[in-house]
């Protein structure tokens, strides 16, 4: 996006501002959460993506949630993202937004 304009960004100064910029909105994703959670009617879906990593091999899949709640007009949307299907305690998936935009720059969709 920045390269359009001419403005050459690392990597690495974008994921720095992902990540904290996840740290300021995290009060407001817990309250979409808890809304989508309180909703009555909640709509999921599931991806495996493909992450190339150097320390794993290209074949490696991650997991990538959408949750999808409430009226048109008040429409939550939350993505998540895991490096496997296990939960680790209680850290909620949309906590790690962050880490999913980072990725999502080089994330490959992998065929179901």
């Amino acid at each position: 996006m920045f390269e359009r304009y001419g403005v050459r960004l690392p990597r690495a100064t974008q994921a720095a501002w992902m990540i904290a910029l996840t740290v300021v909105l995290q009060p407001l994703l817990n309250l979409m959460d808890e809304r989508l959670r309180s909703s009555g009617y909640v709509r999921i879906d599931e991806t495996r993506v493909q992450v190339p990593e150097q320390r794993q091999a290209p074949s490696a899949l991650h997991w990538m949630w959408v949750r999808v709640a409430g009226p048109k007009n008040q429409r939550i949307i939350l993505f998540g993202y895991d490096p496997s299907r296990r939960r680790r305690g209680r850290r909620r998936r949309s906590s790690r937004v962050a880490a999913a935009i980072c990725k999502a720059m080089a994330i490959r969709l992998t065929r179901a």
